[in-house]
């Protein structure tokens, strides 16, 4: 809508004062006094060995995959969506939907991946994201088919951000979870960083949003291999 009225840059302008104005309004709500304690000679080497095991390094490569796979899939959905048939304006609609269904797979986490282990909550979300995924790269270009499918993948992806925020805690526990959690995030965040440019340069190459996607399905299936090397079983 806005790039019906407005050129894109005129858009991009707008919504990067929207994007301020939440800046904004953090820096007035999130004022809690904040009292950090160093971390003693012992936490550190706690916390080494945890980072420095064999499982933390297999599950963060697993992790860091996940994130590229999800996030060049919902870069690349409308570019993909166009070339299956749909105008910009339903691609666009469909990418909204999309990010509903995250909402969706995050009420849905409790009760459908969080009461399994670690290991198939993971796997759960793998098939039905990598299941979603084919769906919009080879299902007849119906658009109650293809909503469909992007709505699910969202909901997988919604899903996913909790899994990625509870499963150190569900591994090492809670002790030390903030220094392991963020050695666990900093690959995640910049494969995450890296997905547009990838999805791109994946595209330019292969010359086709589908074969994109059908890739980002096969990186999904090998991230699902990893886990097995991950020695990650029930909860901690």
């Amino acid at each position: 809508m806005l790039v019906e009225n407005f050129s894109w840059r005129t858009s991009y302008m707008l919504l990067t004062v929207l994007l301020v104005g939440t800046v904004l309004l953090h820096g007035w709500g999130l004022r809690a006094p904040w009292n950090p304690t160093a971390p003693s000679r012992q936490s550190r080497a706690q916390v080494r060995h945890v980072v420095h095991s064999r499982g933390f390094i297999v599950l963060s490569v697993v992790f860091t995959t996940l994130a590229l796979a999800f996030y060049m899939a919902s870069l690349g959905l409308v570019p993909l969506l166009v070339e299956r048939g749909f105008d910009h304006r339903l691609a666009a609609t469909t990418l909204g939907l999309l990010g509903a269904g995250q909402l969706v797979g995050r009420l849905l986490y409790g009760p459908v991946v969080r009461s399994r282990s670690s290991t198939t909550g993971i796997v759960f979300v793998v098939v039905i994201a990598g299941g979603s995924i084919l769906g919009l790269a080879l299902l007849p270009p119906v658009v109650g088919v293809l909503i469909t499918s992007a709505v699910v993948f969202g909901a997988a992806r919604g899903a996913f951000t909790l899994l990625q925020a509870s499963v150190v805690a569900d591994r090492w526990g809670q002790q030390h979870y903030g220094a392991v959690a963020g050695v666990f995030a900093m690959p995640i965040t910049t494969a995450t960083a890296m997905a547009p440019w990838a999805a791109a340069a994946v595209t330019s190459l292969m010359g086709s949003n589908i074969t994109t996607y059908l890739m980002t399905a096969a990186v999904l299936g090998l991230a699902g291999v990893l886990l097995r090397f991950s020695d990650l079983g029930g909860r901690h």
